[in-house]
């Protein structure tokens, strides 16, 4: 049970976070009417220094 409940999180957080990600790309291509990739590559910057950060034991306060 406790399996499927951390499965259930895991899935509901990763799902928020695409869904955020594309609403960001749905409202920057509504208001100039281009695609504009640099979110996803500011999103994916901070996700490596994150996971470089917490993979040297930084705090996950600091982290963030």
């Amino acid at each position: 049970m406790e399996l499927l409940s951390q499965v259930l999180i895991s899935g509901i957080t990763l799902g928020s976070l695409y869904a955020l990600v594309g609403l960001g790309f749905v409202v920057i291509y509504r208001a100039t009417k281009v695609v504009n990739f640099a979110q996803g590559e500011m999103m994916m910057l901070g996700a490596m220094l994150a996971l470089y950060l917490f993979r040297f034991t930084v705090p996950l306060f600091s982290g963030f």
